[in-house]
C-alpha cells in the first residue's frame, strides 16, 4: 500500500469503490507504488514524515581553498579550518523539517564508517550551537522548518559526513488531505492520485 495515499481513494477515483475485483486491487497497489516513486523523484525528497539519520555534507569541499577562522561563544574560543564554500546554512534532505533528534560533528566521522565515531562529545547542542530555520507553527502549535535549512553560529563542516543528524522531516496525513487548520500538503496527495488512476486506466486499455 502507498504511503502517501490509501488504495481507497484511488478506487472511489476511477469509480470502483462500491466493488472491486482482485485484479483491479493488485493493479491499483502497483499504480499507487510507481506514482509515489514518480512523485518522490520529482521532488527530490519523501514527503511523508517520518524520521531519519543522514551524513552532511554529501560532497567533499575542503579541497578547495583553505582559511582559518576563530569561532566564539561566551565560554570558548574554537580555531576551525574551513574551505572557502563553508557557510552557516546546512541543507537537509527532506522537508520540513519537525524537530531535530540530535546532531554531531566529526571532522574525522567517515559518514559513521569508522569505530569511535560521532562520539558522545561530539553531540552539538539546538539552540546554541545551530537551529533549523523555523518560519511556522504547525496547529499543535510545534515550530516548523519549511525550507529545510539548518543555521549555525559558524560555519559547517566541508569534509563529506562530518555532520550526523538524526530529525524528523515531512508531512502528516492530515497535512496531506488537507484536513490540518494551517499546512496544507494536498497538492501532493492530488497529484498521487491522479497519476495513479492514470496508469490503472492505461493498464486495462492495453
Amino acid at each position: 500500500m502507498g504511503s502517501i495515499c490509501d488504495i481507497s481513494e484511488v478506487l472511489l477515483e476511477l469509480g470502483l469503490s462500491a466493488s472491486v475485483t482482485e485484479e483491479e486491487r493488485a493493479v491499483a497497489l502497483v499504480a499507487i507504488t510507481r506514482s509515489e516513486g514518480a512523485v518522490k523523484r520529482h521532488l527530490r525528497y519523501d514527503p511523508v514524515q517520518r524520521q531519519r539519520t543522514e551524513y552532511y555534507p554529501q560532497m567533499d569541499m575542503s579541497s578547495q581553498s583553505r582559511l582559518a577562522l576563530w569561532e566564539a561563544t561566551d565560554t570558548q574560543a574554537i580555531l576551525r579550518q574551513v574551505a572557502e564554500a563553508a557557510t552557516s546554512e546546512l541543507q537537509l534532505q527532506h522537508i520540513p523539517i519537525r524537530s531535530i533528534q540530535s546532531l554531531s560533528i566529526d571532522y574525522d566521522g567517515r559518514a559513521g564508517a569508522r569505530a569511535g565515531s560521532f562520539a558522545a562529545e561530539t553531540l552539538k547542542v539546538e539552540g546554541e550551537d545551530f537551529w533549523p530555520n523555523y518560519d511556522i507553527q504547525d496547529s499543535a502549535s510545534a515550530k516548523v522548518c519549511s525550507d529545510g535549512i539548518l543555521r549555525s553560529i559558524g560555519s559547517w563542516p566541508t569534509t563529506a559526513g562530518s555532520v550526523k543528524v538524526a530529525y524528523t522531516a515531512g508531512y502528516t496525513a492530515a497535512e496531506l488531505h488537507a484536513q490540518d487548520t494551517i499546512i496544507d500538503a494536498s497538492p501532493i496527495l492530488d497529484v498521487v492520485i491522479e497519476e495513479a488512476k492514470r496508469r490503472v486506466l492505461k493498464a486495462f486499455m492495453v
